[in-house]
C-alpha cells in the first residue's frame, strides 16, 4: 500500500496538505497531528514535510506488516535504516552504498513519527 500526499486548499484558506490512503481515504491519525500544526500556525512548509513523513511512515509499517498501535523500538529503528537503504527490518544489506536521503530528512521524518 502506497501512501500519498494530497495538497488541498479550501476555498478561503491556505493551502495544506495531507495524507492518504490507498484508497484516496484520509488517514486520520495522521491528519489529526497535520490539523494540529495547522491550529498552532506552522509553516505550511512544515506540515507538507510532515505530510511525507507520515505517507512514507504508514507505507513502511504496511510493507512490513506492522500495527501503527503495537510497535518496538525495533521497529522505528527499522524504519530509519529503511529510510537510510530501501531494506527490510529483517534484510539488512552489509554493502556499503549511499543513503536514499541525508540525514537532516531522516532527521525530521523520524521527528514527525515520534510526534504522531
Amino acid at each position: 500500500m502506497e501512501c500519498e500526499v494530497q495538497r488541498i486548499a479550501p476555498p478561503g484558506d491556505a493551502v495544506t496538505w495531507t495524507v492518504l490512503d490507498d484508497g484516496h481515504r484520509v488517514v486520520a491519525p495522521a491528519e489529526e497531528l497535520l490539523e494540529f500544526l495547522r491550529v498552532q500556525g506552522t509553516s505550511p512548509n512544515t506540515v507538507k514535510s510532515y505530510a511525507r513523513a507520515l505517507a512514507l511512515w504508514r507505507t513502511y509499517l504496511h510493507a512490513f506488516a506492522l500495527a501503527w498501535d503495537r510497535l518496538s523500538i525495533a521497529d522505528v529503528g527499522g524504519f530509519l535504516a529503511w529510510l537510510r537503504t530501501g531494506d527490510g527490518p529483517q534484510v539488512p544489506s552489509i554493502e556499503p552504498r549511499e543513503s536514499r536521503f541525508a540525514e537532516s530528512t531522516i532527521s525530521t521524518r523520524l521527528r514527525a513519527v515520534t510526534s504522531c
